[in-house]
């Protein structure tokens, strides 16, 4: 019988179990390769759940002379399954975590907790978000004062950094943390960095928390991320070429690019499906083909279900998380949310909810309504 071998399993093939749980439906696809629903960790694509060990089992038989592993088959416990799909740059969720007092919910708690009257804390701790891709948790006082100081001279007040190293500690989810004789090292807890570093979608949600509550008054987003290591965050489709997960960009991809976008805009008809704008040029109609789930850091395709036809006004405030559609079709803005329109159909364009619930999640709509 052929070994397993999960460290052989590609991000594809997991992308292909996930499509086949989508073809058979979620109980057909358990029934079918014999496993349970999952009961505490659950790999997240695209706003969707999916049983973790169930996928990375059917991923295994998509390769090369190998089967699809059964639940016996994982020796090294649901441990291994984690491993696998985060090594692939995938998000697990735990069920036991899945309440109020969670990593995830304390973050953005303790995010929310920040000072208000200077731009000193916000700046500080979107600069050790920055460093977390690079798997930097703590931070010398001296690497501290330095880094954060280059951006309050650039972007804030130009004040001293230095007390925000200890007086982020008041959040709760960053820590002093001594070393031998030496001067304390701080950053985020480990539970926090974790998840900040594992979720993309999530990491995307704090710094966008960061940016609506305190960081109103900085004139230019998309430098300050650039700046502090973050530009492709700024917005929906932003495509860095320094963060895990970019794909290579070939002709083909291009040319399907353009095809698709093509396609959506002839069926509306260069007509906005927010506001209904209808862009004349002195060349004919003008509209854009805006990504849902964009295609850098968070993984989108260029398919129809992910694209929408919007004119430029609409395309630049959804990608720059200022507008996003409810789960009643409504298109609302994220300041108030107030009703921007709702969302126009065609019968031969289909929109996946599910893109739209992954857009709609990034906009830090909660911490903005309650401030």
């Amino acid at each position: 019988m052929p070994e397993v071998v999960l460290s052989e399993i590609r991000r594809q093939d997991v992308l292909d179990a996930i499509a086949r749980h989508d073809e058979l439906g979620a109980e057909a696809f358990l029934e079918h390769y014999g496993f349970r629903e999952a009961r505490a960790l659950l790999l997240v694509h695209d706003g969707r759940r999916y049983p973790s060990k169930a996928i990375v089992g059917v991923a295994h038989g998509f390769l090369p002379g190998r089967r699809v592993l059964r639940p016996r088959d994982f020796t090294g416990g649901i441990a291994s399954v984690v491993r696998v799909l985060e090594r692939l740059r995938f998000t697990v969720v735990d069920l036991r975590e899945d309440r109020p007092d969670s990593p995830a919910e304390d973050l953005l708690s303790g995010l929310l907790s920040l000072d208000r009257t200077a731009l000193r804390e916000p700046l500080a701790a979107l600069w050790a978000i920055g460093r977390v891709d690079d798997g930097e948790r703590l931070h010398d006082r001296e690497g501290f004062r330095t880094g954060v100081g280059a951006v309050l001279a650039e972007f804030g007040d130009g004040g001293d950094p230095g007390p925000a190293f200890h007086d982020l500690g008041r959040t709760g989810v960053w820590e002093i943390v001594p070393v031998g004789g030496t001067e304390p090292r701080a950053g985020f807890t480990v539970r926090s960095h974790e998840h900040l570093r594992v979720d993309v979608s999530f990491r995307t949600r704090a710094i966008n928390t960061v940016r609506a509550r305190f960081l109103g008054a900085v004139d230019d987003h998309e430098a300050l991320l650039a700046f502090v290591g973050l530009a492709d965050y700024a917005r929906v489709d932003a495509r860095g070429t320094t963060t895990p997960g970019r794909r290579p960009v070939s002709g083909t991809t291009v040319a399907r690019a353009r095809e698709v976008a093509r396609h959506v805009k002839a069926l509306h008809d260069n007509r906005c499906q927010f506001c209904g704008t209808r862009l004349r040029t002195a060349f004919g109609f003008h509209s854009e083909a805006a990504h849902i789930v964009g295609l850098g850091v968070h993984g989108g395709e260029d398919v129809p279900e992910n694209v929408l036809c919007l004119c430029p006004n609409c395309h630049v405030q959804f990608d720059t998380f200022a507008l996003y559609v409810d789960e009643h079709e409504v298109v609302r803005w994220v300041h108030d949310d107030a009703e921007a329109g709702r969302l126009r159909r065609h019968p031969e364009h289909h929109v996946d909810p599910a893109h739209l619930a992954h857009q709609r999640n990034l906009c830090a709509i909660e911490p903005v309504n309650r401030l």
